[in-house]
């Protein structure tokens, strides 16, 4: 009866402490956050072309593409990627990119 009781209180004092753990772990944030830039597209291939690229790339949600403004509008998930591997995809396709300036 004494081992029972001994046996509870320790499963008890152990998951009292693992939650206490786990509720002290941060989350990782899940902001979004907008990259726009100006990027030299030329044709609807170099807008399909980026298009199809930024597609694959982890954390993006969303994006749009102005061949005529030459504008470049992602929305992404801060936590899965950042401005600088976005930016960095498309000058992989041989692009030159640079900030948006209204």
């Amino acid at each position: 009866m004494k081992t029972t009781k001994l046996l509870t209180l320790c499963l008890g004092i152990f998951l009292t402490t693992l939650t206490a753990a786990a509720a002290k772990t941060p989350a990782k944030p899940t902001g979004k956050d907008t990259l726009t830039v100006n990027v030299n597209m030329d044709c609807h291939d170099c807008e399909k072309k980026i298009g199809d690229q930024l597609r694959f790339e982890k954390g993006v949600t969303n994006m749009a593409i102005d061949l005529n403004k030459q504008k470049v509008t992602v929305v992404y998930r801060t936590n899965k990627t950042d401005t600088a591997t976005l930016c960095g995809s498309i000058r992989k396709l041989g692009y030159v990119v640079k900030p948006w300036k209204e």
